[in-house]
């Protein structure tokens, strides 16, 4: 009996270790915020930064299943006057690829939960911090992936170009909403086992 569990076991570990992916990737993001209230200033994306872990499984033929943690720093900028809103999260994600061994592009699609770390504002002077009550402590939303990978035998170098769109009203307080979404571009390294 000992050997059959011997056996299943290195069964099991032999396939979670197979075909797995370490990833770490860092980039800039445009993002904006859906905003149903009439804003009187024009508004423009917002530059920020993001950097992401991530594992790839793979499942069958060309699929594969990525978990992911994450930072993204995002926001909303008005121009008249200058006015900066900065949203910090920490992300957890999962998406299904679409990957090839004959071609360098690749496909995802997934989900994404983010917990609201911090906000703040900044009109000219110093930045300042804003009242985190006034908002939700969480996000979800939706985030197709499309890449180009560059591969060896252990080592891929790869940049992405993600989409993702907000599903959750982040404001609390009532008579205002606003949704997430921007575009993250994203260059990484990826190191496989075999």
């Amino acid at each position: 009996m000992k050997k059959v569990f011997l056996a299943l076991y290195i069964l099991v570990f032999h396939y979670a270790l197979l075909g797995q992916a370490f990833n770490i990737s860092m980039g800039v993001n445009l993002t904006s915020q859906d905003r149903r209230t009439k804003v009187s200033s024009k508004v423009s994306p917002m530059l920020g930064f993001n950097a992401q872990f991530s594992r790839d499984f793979h499942l069958w033929k060309s699929l594969q299943v990525r978990t992911e943690l994450g930072f993204e720093q995002g926001g909303i900028k008005y121009l008249q006057p200058i006015y900066i809103e900065t949203f910090s999260y920490s992300q957890a994600g999962g998406y299904l690829m679409f990957k090839s061994e004959h071609s360098p592009m690749y496909l995802g699609v997934g989900g994404y939960a983010g917990y609201l770390m911090s906000v703040s504002g900044f009109s000219g002077q110093e930045p300042f911090l804003l009242n985190k009550n006034n908002y939700r402590f969480y996000d979800y939303g939706i985030e197709p992936i499309l890449g180009l990978s560059l591969d060896f035998t252990f080592i891929s170098y790869f940049v992405e170009m993600r989409f993702h769109y907000g599903m959750n009203n982040i404001y609390r307080l009532k008579d205002n909403y606003i949704k997430n979404f921007g575009i993250n571009f994203n260059a990484g390294v990826s190191l496989k086992i075999h």
